[in-house]
Order: C-alpha cells, then sequence, then structure tokens
C-alpha cells in the first residue's frame, strides 16, 4: 500500500464534495485508467491522505438490505482512484425517432388544468428535451407530427364498465357485475338493474335495483344481457340526483351524536343520512330533528323485525 504525506487541509464542503463525487462517478477514467489521488483530493476538497478512508466509505454507501449490485467499488491503486459500479448505475438511456414520436403523442394526451401553470410548464419543457434528443431532420419531422396524433383508449376497466352500465340504463337491459364489497371484504357475481349512472366528485357511481349504489371502479367485470327489466312506477331520476349523491342546496340542518360529541350538520340528503347513521352500528346516533329521529327508530325496528323474524 503506497502512504502519502499529510498534505494542508483543503477545508471541504458538503456542495464542493457532492459535486466533486458526481463527477467521478460520471468520469470514465475512473472505470479505466484510474484518476490520479491528487486530482480527486482537488475535485472533492479532502486532503490527499484521507481519500483512501474515504473511497473506503464510498464502497459501504447504500441501503442495508440493497442487492450488492446496487453498491459502488471506490479503491486506490498505484495513486490511482478507481470505481467499478454495478448494472444498477447504467448509462444513459437511448431513444431512436419512434420511441421519441410515442412519448410526445401521449404527453399530448395528458390533460392538465390551466390552474397549474407550473405543470404545464414542466410538460412543455419535457417536450423540448425530448426534441432536442434527436437530429433538427428528425425534429422537422416529428414535431408537427405528434401534434396531430391522438390516442382512442380501448373500453376496458372501469372505462368499459361504464359504457355498458350507460348503454343499459338507457335500453332497460340487466348486466351481470363482479364487484368488490369494502363492508364483506369480498368479490360477488350478481345480475343487477342500472336505473341510472351518476357521477359524484370525479367517481362514477350505478344505482342498482331502486336501492344499492355501486361504485363502478370497484368492478372486475360488467357484462351486458339480453334480460329487460321496467323502472318502478315511482322511480324519479332527480331525486336521486338530489339526494343519494348529496348533490343540491344543503337545505336540512340535523344534529348528529357520536361517543359524547354532539354537532349539527347541512345537507341536501336527510335520507342519505339516515342511511349513514344506520350503517354506523350504534356509533353515530341522530338527535334531530323529531321526524328525523323518529324515521331512524322506524328503520332499526324494521331491521330488527327481520332479524327475530
Amino acid at each position: 500500500m503506497t502512504r502519502h504525506r499529510p498534505s494542508p487541509a483543503l477545508s471541504p464542503s458538503w456542495e464542493m464534495l457532492l459535486q466533486g463525487t458526481m463527477q467521478l462517478i460520471a468520469d470514465k477514467r475512473a472505470r479505466k485508467e484510474g484518476i490520479p489521488v491528487e486530482e480527486v483530493s482537488r475535485l472533492v476538497g479532502i486532503p490527499v491522505h484521507e481519500i483512501g478512508k474515504w473511497a473506503e466509505n464510498m464502497s459501504v454507501a447504500g441501503p442495508e438490505d440493497a442487492d450488492p449490485s446496487f453498491y459502488l467499488d471506490a479503491f486506490i491503486t498505484n495513486d490511482r482512484f478507481y470505481i467499478s459500479c454495478g448494472p444498477a448505475l447504467p448509462g444513459p438511456t437511448r431513444l431512436n425517432a419512434r420511441e421519441i414520436l410515442a412519448l410526445l403523442t401521449l404527453i399530448g394526451q395528458i390533460d392538465v388544468p390551466e390552474a397549474a401553470g407550473h405543470l404545464n410548464e414542466s410538460v412543455e419543457q419535457l417536450k423540448e428535451k425530448l426534441l432536442a434528443a434527436v437530429s433538427p431532420g428528425v425534429q422537422e419531422a416529428v414535431r408537427p407530427l405528434h401534434e396531430r396524433v391522438r390516442v382512442q383508449p380501448e373500453a376496458t376497466g372501469s372505462s368499459g364498465h361504464l359504457a355498458v352500465l350507460e348503454q343499459a340504463a338507457k335500453e332497460r337491459l340487466m348486466v351481470e357485475v363482479e364487484y368488490y364489497s369494502m363492508e364483506k371484504a369480498r368479490l360477488w357475481r350478481r345480475k343487477v338493474r342500472p336505473f341510472l349512472v351518476l357521477q359524484h366528485l370525479g367517481i362514477w357511481y350505478a344505482l342498482v335495483d331502486h336501492k344499492y349504489i355501486l361504485r363502478v371502479d370497484r368492478m372486475k367485470s360488467a357484462s351486458l344481457t339480453d334480460e329487460s327489466f321496467e323502472l318502478p312506477p315511482d322511480f324519479d331520476p332527480d331525486r336521486y340526483r338530489m339526494e343519494v349523491m348529496f348533490v343540491g342546496d344543503a337545505t336540512h340542518e340535523l344534529a348528529l351524536r357520536s361517543r359524547g360529541n354532539a354537532w349539527k350538520i347541512q345537507t341536501a340528503s336527510p335520507r342519505a343520512v339516515r342511511g349513514w347513521v344506520l350503517r354506523s352500528g350504534g356509533k353515530l346516533v341522530m338527535e334531530g330533528p323529531p321526524h328525523e329521529r323518529e324515521s331512524v327508530l322506524a328503520d332499526t325496528r324494521e331491521i330488527l323485525k327481520k332479524y327475530s323474524a
């Protein structure tokens, strides 16, 4: 091992150390013929006689449970500094013209709200970086082309289920669905009658069988059948849009209590809040007004009758 004479202190700083380390990792010489120790010392701001210890510490950087290939192997041989990088530090990604066009086309489908000005700016910068990665001739061909290309997504997943449910509600056809129930923590399959399809806060719901609300994004599958159904005579779509989905003017004030804490809420849907109270399993109590409290008690009595029958 070569011993180095102490050199004057170089007053290292974190910024200098970090910048120098990144330059060393990127320097091809560190992986081939090596870099003179004196040059490394000046670059990272560490005395020559401490470079060996610093290289040893670099070799154990990383999380304890990482794959061995994650680590850097930094060492000194014959007064030259070397770095051996595992596959966790690959070279820069190379893209051809078609790949650039594909990325630009996909980026063009991103719908960024105008209010997010900084994000819009970042998207535009990303487009320019991608274009800069190809030759000027390719830029001239790609730049106008990606503006004319539009992607039409396939009707799969939630969007496909939504299309099926909307068609079924319009044509009064039953749908066979696989649905994940949060309350029962299981997947069930059955045929349902979609009365209405609604959106609330960006989430799509289906009102089925006149009493159940299903989230479309919890459906694993939705298949149209040839079985038809009729809407009940008393079915009022506007009523469900107001009450079930909490859309409308909050004209009702309800008093609730939970574990000794009481509060009042304003809502457009007393009916939906009553259902919330019933599903709480006693954790919520309807305190008023009296007619709403009596409605909850009446629903509770009906449930008890079913269980005692």
